[in-house]
């Protein structure tokens, strides 16, 4: 572990992650590295945590194993941060278990103590709590309605947020929730989204010529880090919370595979299924939920990916960035044409 030199004013959990690799780069050009304190996963051997303590030595950060889930690991924390970036979370979801998001989440805000108007917690939620409800024609904001998440992945998330907002409440920090939507850049997982299409276009898949009709808010993995930074600095009252969708845009999946096919120079031949088929499989995946309970969670999972490629269940309108004009995110198309120059 490497040790810090002073009580850190700033905590960064999931540093070692996709997101948390590029916020930790970010913050440490415009923080002192004494002031920022990461938390990364207790005796992981896996490679993304191996060479995402790698990179923290790299830019001289301090870091400390825990297991947010062992709360024994949490005993030496310090105690009051000025502000926590909590980015921690198993965003695989095909995985069942994702209790590290509520649970993990209450056993962190025991161990940082009494937090108060003094603390800023940013918490990276999901836009997989608002994927079921009864309207996907129209694009939902932060005030929505929608129904219990369709993924226990977004159940989870869904019950952080409760918990966190309670929390500020009672305790009377300061609290941000930013509902996450689809994020690409350098050093995505793997096997993801983003990556799969990535290789599924390279290796001339049908997949990726079929016209899916469902829109997906994405973002920039660079421009949600700088997200998430303007919003720490933004002043709010005690006990006050405030809920962000920052997507810079809303396209389809044949959009994202056509962008890569030119990207890359590959012929783009599209299959376009009538919109009788698609208006089925659209009524389909709106019913999903009520057979997640009689498939194997990895079946369901495929179902529940494909649902969002049907449906706009990862559309929103991005009121939060509005709070921030100098907020100017790259496009999809912008990124892959500096990627292959």
């Amino acid at each position: 572990m490497a040790a810090y030199k002073k009580k850190p004013g700033i905590l960064v959990t999931g540093a070692s992650g996709f997101i948390g690799r590029h916020l930790v780069a970010e913050l440490s050009e415009i923080h002192s590295r004494r002031d920022i304190l990461c938390l990364v996963h207790e005796n992981s051997s896996s490679f993304l945590e191996i060479t995402g303590r790698d990179n923290l030595k790299k830019l001289g950060l301090s870091y400390m194993p825990v297991d947010l889930m062992d709360k024994s690991t949490l005993k030496k924390v310090p105690k009051n941060p000025r502000i926590v970036y909590h980015l921690a979370s198993i965003t695989d979801t095909s995985v069942k278990d994702h209790s590290v998001n509520d649970v993990g989440t209450k056993n962190l805000i025991e161990a940082i103590g009494s937090l108060n108007k003094s603390t800023h917690f940013l918490y990276t939620s999901s836009i997989a709590v608002t994927d079921n409800r009864k309207d996907y024609s129209h694009p939902i904001n932060e005030n929505s309605p929608f129904d219990e998440p369709a993924n226990e992945y977004g159940r989870r998330k869904l019950l952080t947020e409760k918990y966190l907002i309670k929390k500020c409440k009672e305790m009377g920090f300061r609290l941000s929730i930013m509902r996450v939507p689809a994020v690409y850049g350098i050093g995505a997982r793997t096997g993801g989204l983003f990556d799969g299409t990535h290789k599924m276009v390279i290796n001339g898949s049908f997949i990726t010529r079929l016209n899916w009709p469902g829109k997906m808010s994405i973002a920039n993995v660079n421009d949600l880090v700088r997200f998430l930074i303007m919003v720490s600095g933004k002043k709010s009252r005690g006990g006050h919370y405030e809920i962000y969708t920052p997507s810079s845009e809303a396209i389809t999946f044949a959009d994202i595979s056509r962008i890569i096919h030119r990207a890359y120079v590959i012929p783009y031949r599209p299959i376009k299924l009538p919109n009788l088929f698609w208006r089925a499989c659209s009524i389909i995946a709106a019913k999903k939920q009520f057979i997640q309970h009689f498939v194997p969670h990895k079946a369901y999972n495929r179902i529940w990916q494909a649902s969002i490629l049907v449906n706009n269940e990862y559309w929103n309108v991005p009121k939060g960035p509005g709070k921030f004009p100098d907020w100017k995110p790259i496009s999809f198309e912008e990124y892959y044409k500096e990627l292959v120059k």
